[in-house]
């Protein structure tokens, strides 16, 4: 006779549910408050595993209006379910900016790595 012992391996594994839209900061120039705004993503992971996330940079200038970016959390553990996640997109008050028009715009690509 011999024994045989079955063996079940699970490796962990992420990946985007939902992938974020864009962050549509509509500003006028001098505006007396920030101007906010925010897009969801989902990110699915197996049960038990560990991740973070990140953002490839927090902050850049667009038509001569520095901005900044954030996530509303960086690390979580997966449940095997989608978990919701928030950017948010900000520009300070109180700024010109750049336009040679009446009506500029631009656009600038961030990544979000899921590290697990």
């Amino acid at each position: 006779t011999a024994i045989l012992t079955p063996v079940a391996t699970i490796l962990g594994a992420c990946s985007f549910s939902t992938a974020p839209g864009p962050i549509v900061l509509n500003y006028v120039s001098f505006s007396a408050s920030p101007v906010t705004s925010t897009t969801n993503f989902s990110v699915n992971c197996s049960s038990g595993t560990p991740y973070t996330l990140a953002l490839n940079a927090t902050s850049g200038t667009l038509l001569g209006l520095p901005y900044t970016v954030s996530l509303n959390s960086s690390s979580a553990t997966g449940n095997g379910y989608p978990q919701s996640y928030i950017v948010s997109g900000s520009i300070a008050a109180n700024q010109s900016g750049n336009c040679s028009s009446a009506s500029c715009s631009a656009s600038q690509t961030y990544t979000i790595t899921i590290t697990y």
